[in-house]
């Protein structure tokens, strides 16, 4: 099992240009703010030497601190699902593996 977390703070900069087409005046707005995020996750997994299989559950959120404002707020979550079987490696493969291993102690 393993789990993930990780906060964030930042500013948005946003700068807006209106335009009115009929008088063609242009008003301009500067709207910047705070804002915060998390992220985080749960995971679960298994593994064997020849079958392996997990879980992943992912939220993401970020959001401003004034309310009062434009709210900016944009959340995400997925759940997904693996699940694997291991093969036997050829033969060459194998056998220049073990010689690296029994060499080298890795």
């Amino acid at each position: 099992m393993s789990l993930e977390a990780s906060p964030g703070l930042g500013i948005n900069f946003a700068k807006e240009t209106t335009t009115d087409l009929p008088t063609n005046i242009k008003e301009k707005e500067n709207n910047n703010f705070p804002y915060y995020t998390y992220d985080g996750a749960v995971i679960l997994g298994y593994n064997s030497d020849s079958f392996y299989a997990g879980a992943r559950y992912d939220f993401k959120n970020l959001s401003n601190f004034d309310k009062s404002e434009e709210n900016l707020l944009q959340t995400s979550s997925y759940f997904e699902f693996h699940i694997g079987y291991r093969f036997d490696a050829p033969k060459v493969i194998k056998k220049t593996f073990d010689w690296i291993e029994g060499t080298t102690g890795l």
